[in-house]
């Protein structure tokens, strides 16, 4: 039977199956469905694929069986923030057309630099994002990766 690796943190392994987390399976989804309303343009639908994924991502569970009811709430509701903060970053990084750091997404969503870069690890294990090597020098004169959708 082959092992299974839920957080690799080297090169792939043969033998090795790894396990996407089902906030990066869903967050797929999410921009495929985005995609297909933005291409029809259809801002509707985009607004509402939104709020779905925020109801669909409270099944979404980060907390024990164990753990007591306030626990499961606080879970589900960090799940759709997590899944809604996901589908803004990708739909503000398709709009964008080029790499953008963190301050730059967060400047054209709303979200905090903070909140943006937390999601960039899910997304990029998803396969859905690719930091490059271009650099953007933030308001603070650090300078902070761009990252950009995957083709």
């Amino acid at each position: 039977m082959p092992q299974l690796a839920l957080f690799p943190t080297g090169p792939a392994i043969e033998g090795v199956h790894y396990h996407r987390s089902p906030l990066a399976r869903f967050a797929s989804e999410v921009a495929d469905d985005l995609d297909a309303a933005r291409i029809a343009g259809d801002d509707e639908l985009v607004a509402e694929i939104v709020d779905q994924a925020k109801m669909v991502a409270e099944v979404h569970r980060l907390s024990r069986t164990t753990d007591p009811d306030t626990s499961k709430a606080a879970a589900r509701s960090a799940g759709a923030t997590a899944a809604a903060h996901a589908a803004a970053i990708l739909e503000t990084l398709r709009a964008a057309g080029e790499p953008l750091a963190a301050e730059q997404v967060a400047d054209r969503t709303g979200l905090s630099s903070i909140q943006v870069a937390r999601r960039w690890a899910a997304l990029i294990d998803a396969d859905l994002v690719e930091r490059t090597t271009d650099r953007h020098r933030n308001r603070n004169g650090r300078s902070a990766a761009k990252h950009k959708v995957t083709t």
